[in-house]
């Protein structure tokens, strides 16, 4: 059997050809020394402290023969932006790296090394090729011998997250540190922004080994404890429920579930999780039915979430309650939905039962990972007419390789975000579960650090404005919404450009009682309707009370569309992070 060559491989099952001629996805401009830039109006002068952002920032890989296009948003390799903001000399230091230059080298250089994907498929091979890759990949490596930037870790950013007891050498550190959905960890400079080691939660406790995790850990305030949840797949799945105690390092599993507690005792089916609940006594985590093929085993052969996971419509969504002294304690079964992001907990007493309110942004399927495939690169008013109109359509443009479904190299535009929703569990005997949708077409919703636990009123996100043909591109913007008056405030560009606003960060004004007083920071990516050489993005600040614009910081003709950020002031002290 003869073998396809490397430079067929990048050339004709990559894509590369469609994407230079639609100019998709382009490379964002990596900035490594940092550059004083001034502030086109200004920004109030308490605001001191230093953003970070992280996201996909590099999709077009090497040059000449062997080019390699990455083709789905959360595959776009690792890129971290970090704006340090001087409210007294109205300036704004800024810094930018590419965090996954060794996994590029070594994708490139074997696209068959073991390397696991979102929905790129990055080769299509012989049964000799796909079986040495199985393999590569089943070959567990340790972290601590690999060269900090041989992972792509793209997901949340989050400064003073805890560090392993045995580093002792490091607990005076200014921590920062990278997360994705897999168990792997990024420390990366606080400053420089270069990486500098890569580790996993078993360098904690051996008994967080799990494959998978959540890129959104919880933290409470109050403890200064730090949860998440680890989850092994293979014959005897687990999802495993801890707390790091952030001044040692030191773990506590709070639960190892292995069973649904019903009547039938249901084992544990292993499925896709982004985010989680914490309140004052519980850790509530969302699986909703999109769940690994064979308990993972595909996972495992393919290294292809997509290709790995199936959506079952028909099964509930569970939410794991979990106790944080008593362990698990039941599992709710609640409406079918796909739930990616989580916004805010808390319980409380009602009469002698227990209540859970959990807050979340809920999908009626799991569509919206198909959908958000190309949300790094929107399209512009004049693109929007060769859009298709019905995800089935796209859908079907499925192919099958080697037994794998591999996901469509384009998709219909995201229409709308799912709905804001507040889910109300009461803990007795039997759980009850009901929920009320509280706005709709939100995602990326922040609300003011301090209510943790608490009744909020604000919440700031982003919807989805699908644009009109020839006339104004997508638009993903940003609203907050008053959940007391019914009452919402949006922020209108002066442009009718495609654009995408970053997830909104509230950073309350020292000293300041009002819950919504202070600024709303967003990274505005501008893709212009007369062509791509016009694409920009500047850094936005509007005051959070009424939407008005602060001030906005230009970073150059290039975008970079990043999913989550955190912000901390100059002493790493107080931070507002996911």
């Amino acid at each position: 059997m003869s073998f396809p060559s490397l430079d067929q491989f990048f050339t004709q099952t990559n894509f590369v050809a469609g994407f230079q001629k639609n100019n998709k996805h382009r490379n964002a401009t990596e900035v490594p020394d940092p550059i004083w830039l001034d502030i086109q109006g200004e920004i109030p002068s308490w605001l001191n402290g230093v953003l970070y952002r992280i996201g996909p920032g590099k999709f077009l890989l090497g040059e000449g023969a062997k080019q390699l296009a990455i083709t789905h948003a959360f595959d776009g390799l690792a890129y971290i932006h970090r704006f340090e903001f001087d409210g007294t000399q109205q300036k704004l230091r800024y810094n930018s790296r590419h965090t996954a230059k060794t996994y590029e080298k070594n994708l490139l250089e074997n696209p068959f090394g073991g390397h696991t994907s979102f929905g790129t498929v990055f080769a299509i091979g012989s049964a000799w090729q796909r079986f040495m890759d199985f393999l590569a990949r089943g070959n567990k490596k340790d972290l601590n011998k690999l060269e900090p930037s041989s992972k792509p870790v793209n997901v949340t950013i989050t400064p003073n997250y805890p560090v392993p007891s045995a580093w002792a050498d490091q607990k005076q550190q200014r921590i920062l540190v990278a997360k994705t959905d897999s168990n792997l960890l990024q420390k990366v400079h606080h400053d420089t922004l270069e990486p500098e080691r890569l580790f996993d939660y078993s360098a904690y406790d051996a008994r967080l080994d799990g494959r998978l995790s959540a890129s959104h850990h919880q933290h409470d305030d109050s403890t200064q404890e730090t949860f998440n949840v680890t989850i092994s797949v293979g014959p005897d799945p687990c999802l495993t429920v801890f707390k790091i105690d952030d001044a040692t390092g030191t773990v506590t599993v709070l639960a190892e579930i292995r069973s649904n507690l019903d009547a039938d005792n249901t084992p544990f089916k292993p499925a896709y999780l982004h985010a989680f609940w914490l309140t004052q006594h519980y850790v509530v985590v969302p699986l909703s039915p999109i769940y690994f093929k064979n308990n993972g085993l595909d996972l495992a052969v393919s290294g292809n979430l997509m290709a790995s996971m199936e959506w079952h419509h028909d099964k509930p969504t569970l939410f794991y309650v979990v106790s944080r002294t008593e362990g698990h304690v039941a599992t709710v079964p609640v409406d079918s939905h796909f739930a990616f992001h989580t916004v805010h907990g808390r319980d409380y007493m009602d009469g002698d039962k227990v209540v859970l309110e959990l807050n979340n942004q809920a999908f009626e399927s799991c569509d919206l990972l198909f959908q958000v495939h190309n949300i790094t690169n929107v399209s512009r008013a004049h693109e929007l007419a060769a859009l298709p109109n019905a995800y089935e359509t796209t859908k079907a443009n499925q192919t099958q390789v080697n037994g794998f479904s591999i996901p469509p190299t384009s998709i219909d535009m995201l229409q709308t975000f799912g709905d804001f929703r507040q889910y109300r569990i009461v803990l007795d005997d039997t759980p009850s579960a009901s929920y009320r949708t509280l706005v709709k077409n939100a995602e990326f919703s922040r609300i003011h650090p301090a209510y943790q636990f608490k009744p909020y009123r604000y919440v700031y996100f982003n919807y989805v404005d699908p644009g009109r043909v020839d006339e104004k591109g997508e638009m993903y913007g940003i609203k907050k919404f008053d959940l007391t008056a019914q009452q919402e405030i949006v922020w209108t560009p002066d442009t009718k450009d495609a654009y995408v606003c970053s997830e909104p960060v509230f950073i309350p004004r020292p000293g300041s009682l009002d819950e919504d007083d202070g600024v709303v920071l967003s990274l505005v990516n501008v893709f212009a309707n007369h062509g791509p050489e016009e694409d920009h993005c500047y850094m936005l600040v509007l005051d959070a009370k009424d939407f008005k614009e602060w001030g906005r910081v230009p970073l150059g003709k290039f975008t970079a569309t990043t999913f989550h950020g955190s912000f901390v002031d100059h002493e790493f002290i107080s931070t507002t992070y996911n």
